[in-house]
């Protein structure tokens, strides 16, 4: 997938070309949020957005993974035991559910203030991909309200109705200075 700029580290005083630090609010701007792990597994992949567009890119092209592959990894995983067929909402390390109507498949990722979010939609050819390193996003409702300007035509549910407060991710102190 030519995802040349993907990698984990074992050491984590390693220089990382073009690498972001983590932050969090605080009430006069902004603080570092420190991240020492060399974990390999769940956490500790280090990528690009480039890179990560390689590999939702591929989704749709099937550069790799065969067919059935790929109809796995966009279809509900379901177990079958003769009885009964249960359906999941999770399979294949990525949600499945929807979103305004339509089919929606998404696996977040989180550590130290880092935030990570790629969301499909299948039967529109449309991902969204979200990387943050501010500890107060909330990747889920961001990317849900880009997919509710992108796919503005497309949905097929009216957006749900909040009395919430608009999601603001900038504290009250850098807002006033822009």
């Amino acid at each position: 997938l030519e995802m040349n700029n993907s990698h984990f580290i074992e050491n984590h005083n390693s220089i990382i070309k073009n690498g972001v630090i983590s932050y969090k609010n605080v009430e006069l701007g902004f603080e570092k949020v420190g991240y020492n792990a060399t974990t390999i597994g769940a956490n500790g992949l280090y990528t690009t957005l480039d890179d990560l567009c390689q590999w939702v890119k591929n989704y749709h092209s099937q550069t790799v993974g065969s067919s059935l592959v790929h109809k796995m990894l966009n279809s509900i995983p379901k177990i079958e035991n003769g009885t009964v067929d249960l359906k999941l909402d999770y399979g294949f390390g990525q949600n499945f559910e929807e979103y305004r109507g339509e089919k929606f498949i998404w696996h977040d990722g989180s550590d130290a203030a880092y935030k990570t979010f790629i969301g499909r939609f299948p039967d529109h050819g449309v991902s969204i991909i979200l990387l943050s390193n501010l500890e107060s996003t909330d990747p889920f409702k961001t990317v849900c309200k880009i997919a509710d300007i992108v796919l503005e035509e497309k949905l097929s549910k009216p957006l749900p109705i909040s009395n919430e407060e608009p999601y603001i991710f900038l504290p009250d102190a850098v807002e006033k200075a822009i």
